[in-house]
């Protein structure tokens, strides 16, 4: 197999791994362990089925691809150039999420979910969870989508 056909296998397979690791995650780990609503058991185990994703795809792309994990080349910028990225980027979320926030008040009547209130319960007071979830959020998708699947987007359109 071509190595761009590698990438899109790569690539399938992050998807159906995360499609899969979401849908499915909760109803196996109840067989098993076989709690009645979501606990913080449950979370932290589902959360954790997220990590497996990432080793999984780890081992394809070293076994499989036979490739480096980080595909794309380094660019040299100066010091300036990295500051105004950063201070673009927060004064686009801050002038952005004040103006979304402003057409969803005016549009519509918020009410809150009974989901976020029962992850409310879950998350109070109990930090380690907390830290963990917010760990697993950014590294899982930074790893998978920007260092992994972005790249061989690239690699395979250009």
């Amino acid at each position: 197999m071509s190595l761009n056909g590698k990438y899109s296998l790569g690539i399938i397979l992050t998807f159906v791994l995360l499609a899969a690791s979401m849908l499915y995650s909760i109803p196996l780990i109840n067989l098993f362990f076989n709690y009645k609503t979501l606990t913080t058991d449950l979370f932290f185990y589902n959360r954790l089925s997220l990590w497996l994703v990432l080793v999984l795809v780890l081992i394809y792309n070293f076994f499989i691809e036979n490739r480096s994990f980080f595909v794309w080349e380094e660019k040299k910028h100066s010091p300036l150039f990295y500051l105004g990225a950063i201070m673009s980027l927060y004064f686009i979320c801050l002038f952005g999420g004040a103006f979304l926030n402003a057409i969803i008040i005016f549009l519509t009547q918020e009410k809150a979910s009974e989901r976020l209130l029962e992850l409310k319960n879950l998350f109070k007071n109990n930090y380690f969870l907390i830290i963990f979830t917010c760990l697993t959020a950014g590294v899982i998708e930074e790893l998978l989508m920007r260092a992994y699947i972005q790249p061989r987007i690239e690699k395979i359109y250009n």
